[in-house]
């Protein structure tokens, strides 16, 4: 997959995130694949959800937040935003009573660390978290430089913000 086969994949709509998509088809910028089957491995990836310093939801916007993994959004109460509550307990009842693995399609976008930030999905992973599902994986991932510009939650990550938080 190239990166206009991912933006024919996923930038008709499931990606809400603020991506520039004009900037991930730039050359610098690739797809890869990844595939795995481990719930410990899915907590790790970093979602495009905030807390800030006192565990509360924040913006993205806020200097003080600070990004949370898929694991710490799986603890962290969110009724504060019900419409996500309401969307993680439906996915979480519905990952709990699978007697399958649960499969999930996932777009993010790779850090030069190897962090995964996750675009697309996240309700789902989440769920997959917090019913302690097993889980198959396949991530389509945008390996790109670490620049706001493409995607303002990057920076999060760089490392004058991480030096902040």
């Amino acid at each position: 997959m190239n990166t206009e086969d991912f933006i024919r994949m996923f930038g008709s709509g499931p990606i809400r995130a603020l991506l520039d998509w004009s900037r991930i088809a730039e050359p610098e910028v690739i797809v890869h694949h990844d595939f795995h089957t481990s719930l410990d491995r899915l907590a790790r990836m970093h979602t495009l959800w905030y807390a800030d310093p006192m565990g509360r939801l924040a913006s993205y916007t806020d200097p003080t937040a600070a990004p949370l993994t898929v694991g710490q959004a799986a603890v962290l109460d969110m009724s504060d935003v019900p419409k996500r509550q309401q969307t993680l307990d439906v996915f979480t009842q519905r990952a709990g009573r699978s007697t399958e693995p649960v499969q999930l399609v996932l777009a993010a976008y790779r850090l030069q660390d190897r962090r995964d930030v996750l675009l697309d999905g996240t309700h789902r992973a989440v769920a997959a978290v917090r019913a302690n599902a097993c889980v198959t994986v396949f991530s389509f991932v945008l390996v790109g430089p670490a620049d706001p510009g493409i995607l303002p939650d990057l920076s999060h990550y760089l490392p004058l913000a991480r030096s902040t938080q």
